[in-house]
């Protein structure tokens, strides 16, 4: 009879602990959650400083697609992102694929903000958790995107790259997210769980 008990409270144990459980759909992460401190894509507000050849009056917004391994509820995304300069920080937001671009027409699926006293620049194991409220539905193989935009005219963040040389489609506005350029460029650095 003891053993009966015990062991059913172990499957209990294990069954409360499952239940909670997060899958990891995406990730490019190197080990222990690092990622290139040394190189970056710029997001940045009009009136911040100059990044690499672009002017400091140009308005920089980033995304990045990638597809979930599996389905599920979005649970949360880590992202590499830090505050470089400025006072306000950035917006973060998950949106479907339009025709291989940020889909501006369908409804943002999940958004948050990251202010410039919760996130500091460059870190080799720089992670930021972004927990999901809304917890929309991922399905697997489908594209979708984590845009990045500046909050305000002075913010300056940098969105961390991988170590490797592994790429993936990546996009890039001047004009607050109107139009995207598209291209393939190292990966900025996140991952994504589901429930």
């Amino acid at each position: 009879m003891h053993v009966f008990r015990t062991t059913a409270l172990v499957f209990a144990i294990l069954g409360a602990v499952n239940a909670n459980a997060q899958t990891r759909v995406y990730n490019n992460f190197h080990a222990h959650h690092s990622s290139n401190s040394h190189s970056a894509i710029c997001v940045k507000g009009a009136a911040s400083a100059q990044c690499g050849e672009h002017p400091s009056s140009l308005f920089m917004a980033t995304a990045v697609a990638f597809s979930p391994s599996a389905s599920g509820l979005l649970s949360y995304i880590d992202v590499a992102a830090g505050q470089y300069s400025g006072t306000q920080g950035v917006a973060v937001t998950l949106v479907k694929d339009n025709a291989g671009a940020p889909s501006l027409t369908d409804p943002i699926l999940e958004g948050w903000v990251l202010t410039s006293k919760e996130i500091a620049c460059c870190e080799v194991y720089l992670h930021e958790k972004l927990s999901s409220v809304a917890a929309p539905s991922l399905t697997a193989g489908t594209t979708y995107w984590i845009v990045m935009t500046p909050v305000g005219f002075d913010s300056f963040t940098y969105w961390q790259r991988s170590y490797d040389d592994q790429q993936t489609k990546h996009a890039l506005s001047y004009d607050g997210g109107v139009t995207w350029q598209n291209d393939l460029s190292i990966a900025q650095v996140f991952d994504v769980y589901i429930q």
